[in-house]
């Protein structure tokens, strides 16, 4: 069997800290980046898309619930939660960016949350972020904190891994950031390919986003 699907999403590592009071400013902003990354996936997991109105008890549960997944005590847990508080206000103030995803994921027959594939001929683990499975099409939403974190080299490699496992489906492609908050267009196929790609950075992906 050439590849394995797991739609369970993989779990994360706790961070190992080596100050027990403060983080570095990469740690924090790494954690930070994990921690938006976490609440917009809850955000899309636990079908909180469909309301009409997000106020600030919704972006602070959200908040709450991904820090669950780190040790307790936090190092600087109450600046992270503010500076994450701050990026997700913003983010549900773009209410046109927030309509443009609820009409993505309303289409959904099935919305599945960072999906493992194991290709055993490349012994090579692929775990996209989001993946809405239509019965029409296949869209793929990358949720990264910044655009010049966007990898096209990654974002390759998972729409060969689309190819695999749904080969008879026209696949689009999105780039959803965080700071500024935008979703955009990458590739849809059945029309020429918009690769916004070529107009952003083409850095190393970030591992928090990975």
């Amino acid at each position: 069997m050439p590849l394995q699907l797991s739609t369970k999403s993989a779990p994360k590592l706790f961070q190992e800290f080596t100050d027990t009071y403060t983080l570095s400013e990469e740690g924090f902003a790494k954690i930070l980046g994990e921690i938006l990354h976490f609440s917009i996936e809850l955000f899309i997991e636990n079908g909180i898309f469909s309301q009409e109105k997000f106020d600030q008890n919704i972006i602070n549960d959200l908040i709450e619930r991904a820090l669950r997944k780190y040790p307790d005590p936090l190092p600087n847990r109450s600046k992270i939660i503010s500076e994450a508080q701050n990026l997700l206000n913003n983010f549900f103030k773009n209410r046109e960016m927030v309509e443009e995803i609820r009409e993505l994921l309303l289409k959904a027959k099935n919305i599945l949350i960072e999906p493992q594939a194991y290709f055993h001929e490349k012994q090579e683990i692929l775990r996209p972020d989001i993946l809405v499975i239509s019965l029409k099409e296949v869209i793929l939403i990358e949720i990264k904190l910044r655009a010049s974190d966007y990898s096209e080299e990654q974002v390759t490699e998972y729409i060969r891994l689309q190819k695999n496992l749904f080969p008879n489906y026209p696949l689009r492609v999105y780039l959803l950031t965080i700071e500024p908050p935008a979703l955009k267009e990458i590739l849809r196929e059945g029309k020429e390919e918009e690769r916004y790609a070529e107009k952003l950075s083409h850095s190393t992906q970030l591992s928090l986003f990975g």
